[in-house]
């Protein structure tokens, strides 16, 4: 349950009740609650791990790569300071399925933000698949890299690909940021701050 000072102002059984993905922060990032949607969400997408990672109390903003963190504490301090709901599409795909979604950012009051990830857009996935041989993408620091927006892996002569294998499970030390098609087509008409930079 979230502190007892941000109940006032939802009913939170009917939140845990709504199909979208729903979660309470602080600003400052901290993790106040989350419906079951937004666990739903983490197991229907590959990613069980995130609901070990980061649970109540822990940061939100953790969980988020490379300068769009940056980006999104400077929106929802925004968001907070003016009152003035904050929008971002995003997408976040299965093997199987493209999914384009939206985030909703309300203020609530300064106390806190609520997170609402809405669908906007979903179809069978027809991306080209290339092969999932860990030699192509592992570079000489051992890592391996993937966009967390659209999930492609990073190969060694610096192009994108969809490894479908790798979707749901990335190989081991895989390390996730926002290629840079991504950063521009999703965010480049507001983030105002350099690229992620991979090797």
């Amino acid at each position: 349950m979230p502190h007892r000072d941000i109940l006032k102002f939802f009913n939170i059984e009917a939140l845990d009740r709504e199909k979208s993905p729903i979660t309470l922060i602080r600003p400052t990032g901290t993790i106040l609650w989350f419906n079951q949607a937004w666990s739903q969400a983490a197991i229907d997408s590959g990613a069980e791990s995130v609901l070990t990672r980061f649970p109540v109390g822990s940061s939100y903003f953790e969980g988020i790569s490379g300068d769009l963190r940056g980006f999104f504490q400077v929106q929802f301090s925004h968001c907070i300071r003016t009152h003035e709901p904050f929008f971002q599409e995003y997408e976040c795909s299965t093997p199987t399925c493209f999914r384009l979604f939206e985030l909703r950012a309300l203020p609530i009051e300064a106390e806190a933000l609520l997170l609402e990830h809405s669908k906007l857009a979903s179809s069978a996935m027809t991306r080209p698949a290339g092969p999932p041989n860990e030699e192509d993408y592992r570079f000489p620091n051992g890592l391996i890299y993937q966009c967390s927006n659209c999930r492609r892996t990073k190969t060694l002569n610096d192009r994108w690909v969809w490894v479908t294998e790798w979707v749901s499970r990335p190989p081991a030390r895989t390390s996730h940021g926002i290629c840079k098609v991504c950063v521009g087509y999703y965010w480049g008409q507001k983030l105002k701050v350099r690229l992620p930079r991979t090797p």
